[in-house]
């Protein structure tokens, strides 16, 4: 999620250069976005509970791989980071 003026929206793509969210008909109706045009300067703030879920899964994907990696003939997986 990210939120843009205020509003929290779904980010459906993403790219090097930015990324595009989609607007459900009642946050069209209910939120006020004027007229919006390329390279409008907004507010734009990327959800707090997605950082902590984000880093939670990267630890727990990591020590996954490692431990796959190990399963597979590799190098010994490496403890979890605290």
């Amino acid at each position: 999620f990210v939120t843009v003026d205020g509003a929290s929206l779904t980010v459906v793509e993403t790219d090097a250069a930015g990324f595009s969210v989609t607007l459900v008909p009642h946050t069209r109706t209910s939120v006020v976005f004027g007229d919006p045009r390329v390279g409008q300067v907004v507010n734009l703030e990327v959800d707090v509970m997605a950082k902590y879920v984000e880093r939670a899964v990267d630890a727990r994907l990591a020590a996954l791989e490692g431990r796959l990696t190990a399963l597979e003939g590799g190098a010994p997986p490496r403890p979890p980071e605290a």
